[in-house]
């Protein structure tokens, strides 16, 4: 919850798991269209929740629905509206047909931020669409839009809003994930006007990768393979284009099966160096930097506990981690702009790849912790 300073006098209605498919991200092999873009549909999961800045008191009295609350059956179809308003194909727009401006490329921060955009008539860091898009209607009508502009009558109303979250969960957008989701949240200030800043987040997440890998102590540890459990979460995570979380999963299990060490803190340190420099570095906007948080469970290291738990954050950016400043250094004096990136799909050895084309390169190594590692086990 970014609204951690505000008001706890506050109420929360939320739906959960709403389910649906469109045209969105990248298929589970990293499937894209020439432009880069989904080429099928997918199933997904959204998630909504609304924090309200005051109490429903005249609702939880009366037992009726008034504007001091959010109708949840409302709220589920206009977001369901906004899933399906991808047509068929990429030469059916469906009812966002004729909206000038709207070449947008689909990717998962895209379809959210429309989903913010039906909502309040704003994107979730606060901006509006531009004055044609905002005045525009959509073909087939929509709740938001029938008495005025975008921003004028959207369905949920800014001065009771005190924070809105949203997660699009894809269930099946990779290969060896349980799941790929990104969670956008904004919150929302007295007396917030157009265009005024609010403040936001984006976390994308990558959740229970399973990988086998040669880890631990013991002798017999180093005879053979046993499962790692990785999720990873980025934070912010700011792409323009196409999304690119197949090629995350692929640097993650790569260098995780590829390596050798013997504590889970070494691994993960080393999994952090790989993220930063060959995915944040490369792939996103570094606008402004983000955070990286790998967690580790090693299910078979104890007998009478579910498992041990190695976390790992770091900031990726090199003005105030030092490792990261290292990293970053490496990148851009060997970065020679999209052949820096790592190959989608690789099929070769990734540590051998990056020896290759970045002698010297100090992610590749199975180097230990860093200073700038923040651990917690559990």
């Amino acid at each position: 919850m970014i609204a951690s300073g505000y008001s706890s006098n506050h109420s929360v209605i939320e739906v959960r798991n709403l389910a649906s498919n469109a045209l969105v991200g990248t298929d589970i092999w990293g499937g894209k269209d020439p432009k880069g873009r989904c080429n099928r549909f997918q199933p997904m999961l959204l998630s909504a929740k609304i924090s309200l800045r005051n109490r429903f008191d005249y609702a939880a009295q009366n037992d009726r629905l008034d504007d001091g609350t959010v109708n949840y059956s409302t709220l589920s179809k206009t977001i369901l509206k906004v899933l399906s308003s991808r047509g068929a194909n990429r030469d059916d727009p469906g009812p966002l047909a004729g909206w000038p401006g709207l070449e947008i490329d689909w990717n998962v921060a895209d379809l959210i931020n429309w989903i913010f955009v039906y909502l309040t008539g704003r994107r979730a860091n606060g901006s509006v669409p531009d004055a044609a898009l905002a005045h525009s209607y959509i073909r087939g009508g929509c709740p938001c839009l029938v008495d005025g502009p975008l921003y004028e009558h959207p369905l949920l109303s800014m001065d009771t809003l005190q924070e809105m979250e949203m997660t699009l969960r894809l269930p099946k957008g990779t290969l060896l994930s349980e799941g790929v989701s990104l969670t956008i949240t904004a919150g929302y200030l007295p007396g917030n006007r157009v265009n005024q800043s609010a403040p936001y987040s984006a976390v994308l997440k990558l959740e229970n990768i399973k990988i086998p890998t040669l880890i631990g102590l013991n002798p017999n540890e180093r005879l053979a393979k046993q499962m790692v459990i990785a999720t990873v979460e980025i934070d912010p995570y700011v792409v323009v284009g196409q999304d690119h979380y197949n090629e995350l999963e692929q640097i993650v299990v790569k260098s995780i099966e590829e390596s050798a060490f013997e504590t889970l803190e070494s691994l993960a340190a080393h999994l952090v160096n790989r993220i930063i420099k060959h995915f944040i570095f490369p792939y996103t906007t570094r606008e402004p930097f983000s955070d990286v948080r790998v967690s580790l469970v090693k299910p078979s290291a104890t007998t009478f506990a579910e498992a041990p738990i190695v976390t790992v954050s770091r900031s990726s950016n090199p003005a105030i981690d030092t490792t990261s400043k290292t990293l970053w250094e490496e990148w851009l004096s060997w970065n020679t702009g999209v052949e820096s990136r790592v190959p989608f799909p690789y099929q070769g050895r990734l540590d051998s790849w990056i020896l290759d084309n970045f002698p010297g390169d100090s992610s590749g190594a199975q180097a230990g912790d860093h200073p700038g590692d923040h651990q917690m086990q559990g």
